[in-house]
Formats: C-alpha cells, structure tokens, sequence
C-alpha cells in the first residue's frame, strides 16, 4: 500500500503542474477538442451520405470511434510517456536511474509520466458516447452503466498492451520507432463496423490484433445489433477479459526485455 500512494504522489504532482500552468492545458486541450470533432463530423457527413454503412448509421459509427478515443486517452494518460521514451532512456542510460530505485519500474514510470493533456480526448468522447446513445434512444440500467465502465477499462487495457508489446523490443534492438506503428497500420480500419471488410481483415482485427473488441463488439451489445457473420455472440462481453489477459501478456513481456537489458554505462 506503501508503494501505491507513492505512485499516486507522482500523479498529484502531474495534476498540480497541470492547474499551475492552466492556461496553456485549457489552450492545448481546446485544440484538440476541435480537431477530433473536426473528424467527427467529416465521418458524420459522409456515412450520412450513404444512410448507412454496414447496416450502422452515422450516430452509431460515431460512437465506435468515440469508443475508440475514450480508451486509447485512458490508456495513454498512462503509457504515452512510459512507451514513447523508452527507447531514449535505453540509449541515454537514464533508464539506470528507474531500476535502481526500490519501486516497480513500470509503475514507476507510468505514473511518473501521467499525461493530464487527454483530459480533452475524455470530456469530448464521453459527450459523444452520451449524445449518441440520447439520439438513439438507449436506455441504460445499471447493469448496463458497469458493463460499460469495464468495456471502456478493457479497451484502454487492449490499446495499451498493443503499445507496450511494441515498446519491447527497444530493449534488444534501441531504435525500434518503427515497430511501434505496426498496429497502428490496422486502427482505422476499427473507426468503421469490421462486418464491411473481408473475412480475412475480419479475422486479423479480432484474433491478431483485437481491436474489434475495444468498440465493435460491446456496440454490438448496446445497439442490439446482430450482424456476427462469422463470430460468436458471446465476443459482445469478452472485452474485459481479453484487455486483462493481453495487458498481462505484454506486461510480462516487459519484465522479460528488462531482464535483457544492459545498461550503457553513462
């Protein structure tokens, strides 16, 4: 318990630097609420265009990137920093420093790195969630409201073990950058409902890299759609638990490249 509120000391003193410098956050934050509603809208205008794409309309394709949004800025609130220096404190040595210290090195490092700027990303994509679940008339239960914080939870679970896992190979190869946007060469196919693309696209974003349990499956659930093609209903309630398996995964992939990792004496 000791070590946890130390590691939420380092998340207090992000928040303190986040209301020192307010002005700059609040700046930084609107830009960013513009562009992505900028990208809203230009996917709203198009699906409308055509009704509807894959028997989803533009309320609903909305809300499988708001989905998208809301747990790729849980998940990066926490793992940004942590992923994206890696590599730098590798080649630096500063990553010495962190394995030396008497707390986890993970969690050292991504509470240490907690990045308040996604306080956009999470106030624009919960305005969406809600306003298109309004349009569309979806009442909620309570049931329904906790099943939907665990789908956001093993959303960000998913999109952050796919980060990490790509973040490892740092330890063996330094520069690994362009590894890191291996996964994302298959995200936007996830801003649109997978039953439109072939099987085999299908297959890969489900069983390979599962982002279509991050939106499209718990969709499926809360609109009551039914289009499963080859899958099975039961994929509408796995998202928890793939999030908690897959981040358990590249979590021990990491301890395993620390294990590699030798230091470069600076």
């Amino acid at each position: 318990m000791y070590y946890l509120g130390l590691y939420w000391e380092f998340i207090k003193i992000r928040f303190k630097t986040m209301v020192e410098y307010r002005t700059e956050t609040l700046v930084m934050g609107i830009g960013e609420i513009l562009g992505y509603l900028a990208k809203f809208i230009v996917i709203a205008i198009m699906v409308s265009k055509f009704q509807t794409m894959g028997g989803w309309n533009a309320y609903e394709i909305i809300l499988l990137y708001a989905f998208n949004l809301l747990s790729y800025a849980v998940s990066n609130m926490f793992l940004y920093r942590t992923c994206n220096n890696l590599a730098g404190q590798i080649r630096t040595g500063e990553l010495d420093s962190v394995i030396t210290k008497p707390t986890n090195p993970f969690l050292y490092l991504c509470s240490s790195g907690f990045m308040y700027g996604y306080w956009a990303h999470i106030s624009l994509s919960l305005f969406l969630i809600c306003f298109c679940f309004i349009k569309l008339g979806i009442v909620f239960t309570a049931s329904k409201i906790v099943l939907l914080i665990f789908v956001i939870l093993g959303g960000a679970l998913i999109q952050g073990a796919l980060n990490l896992i790509t973040t490892v190979p740092a330890f063996w190869l330094v520069k690994s950058h362009a590894i890191r946007k291996i996964p994302w060469a298959a995200y936007d196919f996830i801003k649109y409902p997978i039953t439109i693309y072939h099987k085999a696209v299908q297959f890969l974003l489900i069983f390979v890299v599962p982002y279509a349990f991050i939106s499209f499956f718990p969709l499926q659930y809360f609109l009551g759609k039914n289009d499963f093609s080859f899958f099975h209903p039961a994929f509408q309630f796995l998202t928890p638990v793939v999030g908690i398996v897959l981040f358990f995964l590249a979590y021990r992939f990491w301890l395993c490249g620390l294990k590699h990792y030798n230091s470069s004496g600076s």
